[in-house]
């Protein structure tokens, strides 16, 4: 039998096999050339609900995370420490994120961000300072050595890198789940791509303040977006569009090129530096982090179905929520293809020997 699934497939390659036991438990194994060659470590099933089972028992210090397995019980708590999280824009929310994820436990967490902390980014950039402003410190190794003071021994892995880069983007694919905290559409494209390839769950947070300069405020909203493999995108909800996709990328690569066609009239409501409020970035943060929390640890008196989609208006204190839409066209003929070539289908990552 094992020798038969490289014949079926025609190649050398590992693979995965999984089997469900008759209470609903998995286990699964490498095999390779017909031969079992390791034992998955986990299994993760995406759905409304995240599903993880483990291989071994991870265990915690009961000290540090009592009154967390208080709230959520020690398998959740254990789920969490085995997990390997990637957050993307450790800016505003981000910043907040990390946060959040490093004190509930989580095992492993990759940050991605290519910018250096300035002086306008010190009020709301968790654990940031004067210093870090001055000597132009990256952010994402400002956060990891704050992950390193609070002691609890994860691993962190800081990458000074931008989302559209071929490392950032195998690095991110190496992860259990996604944080999106970025202002752009560029890298919510990428995101969206890359959690469809490699069967991802993706949560989204989006912060608008809308502001005069002079003090006044017309609106403050925000969003959390959770994106499953295999149904609807931020893209087919409408969120970005391919041109805004194409002008941003243009922004990047070709900035001189941006900068006139955007003075000529050519490209249009183009906001390049938004207003943010820490407090406001906090809110919808752990909005986001909470919506990570409900679908690992099913707590809702609803069904997590119902929650593809939050968002809200602090300006009217009224909040949305929206199910799951139609299946995304652009991208579900991409459900967990994983490693191709070129990587994500990008001509930008062809492999050149």
């Amino acid at each position: 039998i094992l020798a038969s699934v490289g014949m079926l497939l025609g190649d050398d390659l590992p693979h995965g096999s999984m089997v469900m036991l008759p209470d609903g438990e998995l286990f699964g194994r490498v095999i390779q050339n017909g031969n079992i060659i390791d034992d998955l470590f986990s299994v993760s099933a995406v759905g409304d609900d995240l599903r993880v089972w483990r291989r071994v028992a991870t265990h915690h210090n009961d000290r540090v995370s009592q009154r967390h397995t208080q709230a959520f019980g020690s398998e959740t708590i254990g789920i969490l420490k085995s997990l390997s999280i990637a957050v993307i824009g450790c800016s505003g929310t981000g910043s907040v994120v990390i946060e959040q994820l490093a004190r509930l436990g989580v095992g492993r967490l990759v940050l991605v961000d290519p910018e250096r902390v300035e002086d306008k980014n010190l009020n709301r950039i968790l654990n940031s300072g004067k210093e870090d402003a001055h000597l132009q410190r990256p952010k994402v190794h400002v956060l990891a050595a704050a992950i390193a003071r609070m002691g609890f021994g994860q691993e962190v892995l800081p990458l000074q890198a931008n989302i559209v880069e071929k490392e950032a983007v195998k690095a991110v694919a190496e992860c259990d789940v996604i944080f999106g905290c970025m202002d752009g559409v560029e890298g919510r494209h990428m995101l969206n791509r890359l959690a469809t390839f490699y069967c991802m769950p993706y949560f989204d947070v989006g912060v608008r303040l809308d502001a005069d300069g002079k003090g006044g405020i017309s609106n403050i909203a925000g969003a959390v977006h959770y994106v499953q493999p295999g149904r609807s995108s931020l893209f087919s909800r409408g969120v970005y569009t391919i041109q805004e996709v194409e002008i941003e990328s243009l922004r990047r690569t070709a900035p001189e090129i941006y900068k006139r066609q955007r003075n000529e009239g050519y490209l249009r409501g183009v906001q390049e530096d938004r207003p943010a409020v820490i407090s406001v970035n906090m809110f919808f943060a752990s909005l986001a982090v909470n919506e990570f929390l409900a679908r690992l640890h099913a707590y809702r008196n609803q069904t997590n179905a119902e929650y593809a989609y939050v968002g809200g208006s602090l300006a009217e204190m009224q909040f949305y929520l929206e199910r799951d839409s139609n299946i995304c066209s652009l991208l579900f003929p991409h459900v967990g293809r994983g490693d191709v070539e070129p990587l994500l289908e990008r001509p930008s990552f062809h492999e050149i020997n």
